[in-house]
């Protein structure tokens, strides 16, 4: 079984560009995308988890900060890498 990237984010044609480029530099894992962190979170319970998660902090609904704390519960040592079109550095720093 393949590893899984799993890219949360709001905007389809970001996650359809991020897919292209995972797939250009690592075709040895499977990318999977979800537009929120119900949506991400809302599989089977027996799914393996994800090798890496990247996540957009500015989503509707869950919050990509509260979102982490629901993912870690769901899938505990999944790394998690937040993404932001926020340039400013107080987000950063939250």
């Amino acid at each position: 079984m393949q590893p899984t990237v799993l890219v949360i984010d709001d905007h389809a044609l970001f996650r359809a560009g991020l897919r292209l480029m995972l797939a250009d530099a690592a075709a040895q894992f499977a990318v999977r995308e979800a537009a929120s962190i119900d949506e991400a979170l809302g599989g089977p319970r027996g799914e393996a988890a994800p090798g890496l998660v990247l996540l957009d902090i500015q989503l509707p609904g869950v919050n990509g900060l509260d979102g982490m704390t629901l993912i870690h519960r769901r899938w505990p040592g999944c790394p998690v890498i937040v993404l932001s079109a926020d340039g400013a550095s107080a987000t950063a720093r939250d």
